[in-house]
């Protein structure tokens, strides 16, 4: 896959990328079987839900039934209140059978990476080919599934200016991102990645505007708390100042505080023989090369 332009994170390492698939059709054991087949590892399984593949060669690898009512098995407690306490008795493998069946129909299946150098990511092709011929079904396979692929590109820069630069790219880019990832309207019709308020858009679009970086945070988390959103930049934000971004954030136990964009926006069509990870890494790449042409970013942004 295309490198960046700007190898190196903020500490003058070769910068890294998680990577997040979300998917249907195959339960989380033989998902994990795919992770181990290309890198190696020891998969332990939590529950029915949660699977860690550790030892890989790049690191741990977590395949999880997205839903935390599952995977925390809040169920649990649901059921005790009712009076049923199935650890008790010998009939919760046969309760996490069918939730986890009827959970497969609308709750996607998730592989969340260690973060990948990126001179590396062609091996992250690889594991969606092997999902792919193990049945793996992406967003465009029912009208209930609004799966989506997820970069958390490491930055090269914790500057705020830099910062500001990749919000600015994406948010004059993402109408066109949205035509050119043809992405799903079931996917833009749920809460986990609408658009930026045009009050949001209008005020960091502006191209007078720059900030310190408290001014910055305060402003982002005045228009924007939470992390629903296509680009969040709460991680990011939260690994430069956390105590001021968890006092003002919606769901502060969510964020996850690192030195790293949360890209959301692109679907997962894992299924289709014409999609690849690549297409949509091109997609992000495209935001950080707007972001460090000033003189194309400038005549873009609002005056």
């Amino acid at each position: 896959m295309r490198q960046p332009e700007q190898l190196e994170n903020y500490e003058g390492d070769l910068r890294r990328v998680g990577i997040e698939f979300e998917f249907a059709g195959m339960d989380t054991a033989t998902a994990a079987a795919c992770v181990t087949d290309l890198f190696g590892g020891e998969c332990c399984s939590e529950n029915r839900f949660l699977t860690h593949v550790k030892d890989t060669e790049f690191g741990e690898f977590r395949v999880e039934l997205d839903a935390h009512f599952l995977k925390q098995r809040r169920y649990l407690e649901y059921l005790e209140t009712i009076g049923i306490d199935i650890r008790k008795v010998d009939i919760a493998d046969s309760i996490e059978d069918v939730l986890s069946s009827l959970a497969a129909n609308i709750v996607p299946l998730e592989i969340c990476t260690p973060p990948i150098p990126m001179d590396r990511l062609d091996d992250m092709e690889k594991l969606a080919g092997r999902l792919r011929e193990r049945g793996a079904l992406g967003t465009g396979h029912s009208p209930l599934y609004a799966f989506g692929l997820q970069f958390n590109p490491e930055t090269p820069s914790l500057e705020v200016d830099y910062i500001l630069a990749i919000l600015q790219a994406f948010l004059v880019s993402y109408e066109r991102l949205c035509r050119e990832g043809n992405i799903d309207l079931t996917r833009r019709l749920v809460p986990f990645v609408r658009p930026f308020s045009k009050d949001f858009i209008r005020h960091f679009c502006n191209r007078n505007y720059a900030p310190d970086s408290a001014g910055f945070i305060d402003d982002y988390l005045q228009l924007n708390p939470t992390r629903n959103r296509p680009l969040d930049l709460l991680p990011i934000l939260a690994f430069i100042d956390e105590d001021r971004v968890m006092s003002g954030a919606e769901e502060p136990h969510l964020i996850n505080p690192r030195p790293a964009f949360h890209y959301r926006l692109p679907d997962c069509r894992i299924d289709q023989q014409d999609w690849s990870i690549g297409q949509e890494w091109d997609r992000w790449l495209s935001i950080e090369e707007l972001a460090a042409d000033s003189g194309k970013l400038a005549a873009a942004l609002r005056s």
